[in-house]
């Protein structure tokens, strides 16, 4: 069915609002985030210091960086895993200043094994953004509030995606375009998912901390990149 010129041309000024207004919601958003370090942890750890391991999302590219660079130094390698082809968790010690990256040499002076990080993490997170937590809608997207440094780790909570506080027609899509910006969609209406994708991209290209300018799918208990 052919659409008529003055419905096209509606159709396109509403999804260019609905794009302007989420805009504005990042824009917003990322220009109140905390400037907090990230760097290696330079002391020597004890079991009390497990209460501070955080998770963060990391693009492939920084991994490889990172592998690099502590390959260069002769340094210990950083402590990550993949969430992702393309997305990376990467632990660390939030001591409220800065996030100290942890090392292999670092857990082992935890007495910890990597396989039990992941879980430490999000419970120390849950703790950490407990009380900076929010969800906003804007029109058929949510865009999640968390401090400004710990959205994108919001992807680690099985619960949070399995029970989401919110409603999604057809699948649940994500997008973490960089630091401090979790973009919630759905794979039900095309044009929303093509808004989305809009979004994702032009934030991962003008916005500080890139991490990915794709969409992601929640399918099978965690997330991968969605092909429409």
């Amino acid at each position: 069915m052919r659409i008529p010129r003055t419905e096209s041309m509606a159709l396109r000024r509403a999804c260019a609002r609905r794009v302007v207004a989420l805009f504005f919601a990042i824009g917003l958003f990322a220009a109140a985030l905390p400037a907090t370090a990230q760097q290696a942890a330079p002391k020597r750890l004890g079991p009390d210091d497990s209460s501070a391991i955080v998770a963060i999302i990391k693009p492939v590219n920084w991994v490889y960086a990172a592998l690099d660079s502590t390959k260069s130094k002769g340094q210990p390698s950083i402590v990550m895993e993949p969430l992702t082809s393309e997305l990376w968790i990467v632990y660390g010690l939030d001591t409220g200043a800065a996030i100290h990256f942890l090392n292999l040499d670092q857990l082992g002076e935890l007495n910890l094994k990597q396989e039990d990080l992941r879980q430490l993490a999000t419970e120390n997170l849950a703790r950490i953004i407990n009380n900076g937590f929010s969800i906003n809608q804007i029109d058929a997207f949510y865009t999640v509030s968390a401090g400004g440094m710990y959205e994108t780790s919001l992807l680690l909570f099985d619960a949070f995606w399995e029970k989401p506080p919110f409603e999604i027609e057809g699948e649940t899509l994500v997008a973490v375009p960089r630091r401090g910006v979790l973009i919630i969609g759905s794979s039900a209406k095309p044009e929303r998912v093509k808004e989305l994708r809009l979004v994702a991209e032009s934030n991962h290209a003008n916005g500080e901390h890139p991490i990915s300018p794709n969409v992601f799918v929640r399918r099978d208990g965690g997330f991968a990149p969605y092909t429409d």
